[in-house]
């Protein structure tokens, strides 16, 4: 599965209005992927974890069908996660 992080988001959320981010720090595994922010790949149990609170959070999780119909990381502000202390924008996208 791969995690975007499109950028910083300005938001009036705090930690405590977003669900807490379920995979390893993206600093572990994203790498810059210009010009749509940073991007990287969980396989395996962090991915499972991951992929399962996206479901509880779609506004995560961005799924094949959706970007045939025209939804893109633009449509995805709204996946926010508590990461460490702040609020982040990390989306899901699962690779099938």
């Amino acid at each position: 599965m791969i995690v975007c992080q499109p950028g910083m988001v300005d938001t009036t959320a705090t930690v405590d209005d977003v669900p807490e981010w379920p995979g390893p720090s993206p600093s572990e595994f994203v790498e810059p992927n210009f010009p749509s922010g940073s991007c990287g790949t969980l396989t395996g149990q962090k991915a499972r974890v991951t992929y399962e609170a996206a479901v509880e959070h779609p506004a995560a999780l961005l799924e094949e069908g959706r970007v045939e119909e025209g939804r893109d990381l633009v449509d995805t502000t709204d996946a926010l996660w508590a990461l460490e202390g702040v609020v982040a924008w990390l989306v899901v996208e699962p690779q099938w």
